[in-house]
């Protein structure tokens, strides 16, 4: 059997010392990082983007992932199996950065009421929409107040949590989300829903079925947590600049995604390594 065509040695992409990591490349990255699948427009973006930022793709990580995706982008017949081998790519491009990136130190403990859990669940909205489907003129039945869906996945997986679970949320609802937060008032609900559930539309995914998640209020700043069975944790956050973020910690080796972390992820990171919450999961 043939072997993966975009297989390569990738110790030769190793930043060299000295240099500096392109810090949009690495944000970029950074959202892609642990996804069990890359969707296409995830990669399109991507190879949009050094393609147009000259600096980006002459600088690390930008410069192997450019040649990397131009290899991918020029071959039909490899497309499918360079697609997969690019989890391993970026994989690889993390632990790199991670060991000349880290997040700076912050404080391990923080003041009794300072960290609390809160509810979160979908929105509970009044409006029934038809979305097409990816790639196809065919369409499913949104309903936002039941949050139900009539795609084949939906009621694959999703029926069984209650209504309000985030894991009822398909690839199709997110998308209706997100088209009525556009025509509402975001001010109605909570910022951190709406951009996460932005996000999944602009991705093409739904919300992770197989994960807990958990929403907690640190110092009054809200974080939206998913842990799976398999230990992906992946952390969202509004930074400094009030800009939402997705961030990913790898309880296995301590570290945080291209070594960049949200606030408190000290505190985080002992809570996620603590967390039992994975082992009630389906596998």
């Amino acid at each position: 059997m043939l072997g993966n065509p975009f297989e390569e040695d990738m110790s030769e992409w190793a930043l060299l010392s000295g240099f500096v990591p392109n810090v949009e490349t690495v944000n970029r990255l950074r959202g892609l990082a642990g996804m069990v699948k890359l969707m296409d427009q995830e990669i399109q973006a991507l190879a949009e983007f050094l393609n147009d930022d000259r600096e980006a793709r002459h600088a690390w990580p930008g410069s192997p992932m450019f040649r990397y995706l131009h290899r991918l982008f020029s071959s039909a017949e490899g497309f499918e199996s360079g697609r997969a081998h690019l989890g391993a790519v970026l994989a690889e491009l993390d632990r790199q950065c991670s060991a000349v990136l880290a997040p700076p130190d912050e404080e391990s403990e923080l003041p009794p009421g300072a960290m609390r859990e809160e509810e979160i669940t979908l929105p509970e909205i009044r409006h029934r929409t038809r979305v097409a489907a990816e790639g196809s003129r065919v369409g499913f039945d949104v309903d936002l107040n039941t949050h139900s869906c009539s795609c084949p996945g939906w009621f694959g997986n999703r029926r069984f949590f209650a209504v309000g679970d985030l894991r009822r949320c398909c690839v199709h609802m997110a998308a209706a989300f997100s088209e009525i937060f556009q025509e509402q008032s975001e001010r109605r609900h909570a910022r951190i829903l709406v951009e996460f559930l932005n996000e999944r539309a602009w991705r093409g995914r739904g919300v992770e079925v197989r994960a807990a998640w958990r929403l907690f209020k640190i110092r009054m700043r809200p974080v939206l947590v998913s842990l799976t069975r398999d230990g992906r944790c992946s952390v969202y956050a509004f930074d400094e600049g009030m800009v939402f973020n997705r961030y990913v910690y790898h309880p296995e080796d301590g570290r945080w995604a291209f070594g960049q972390a949200p606030a408190h992820h000290r505190v985080l990171a002992r809570h996620l390594a603590n967390s039992d919450e994975s082992s009630s999961l389906p596998a």
